[in-house]
């Protein structure tokens, strides 16, 4: 196992292995997961926020 410095002069622990950019093939795979993550939280952020109110409502 060996130190290596990254940018910032911080210490990274690294295996022997080199961290690299994804492939522009995996631009697809990406867009479909940040599209799915987009759309859950278009509907669970409002949600939560509704049953925010309504539990202060009952406490009050």
């Amino acid at each position: 196992m060996r130190i290596q410095l990254v940018r910032a002069g911080c210490a990274a622990v690294s295996m022997g292995l080199e961290r690299t950019m994804a492939s522009g093939n995996d631009m697809k795979a990406h867009n479909a997961t940040y599209v799915s993550f987009l759309g859950m939280l278009k509907w669970t952020l409002p949600l939560i926020a509704l049953v925010t109110i309504v539990v202060i409502a009952l406490i009050a």
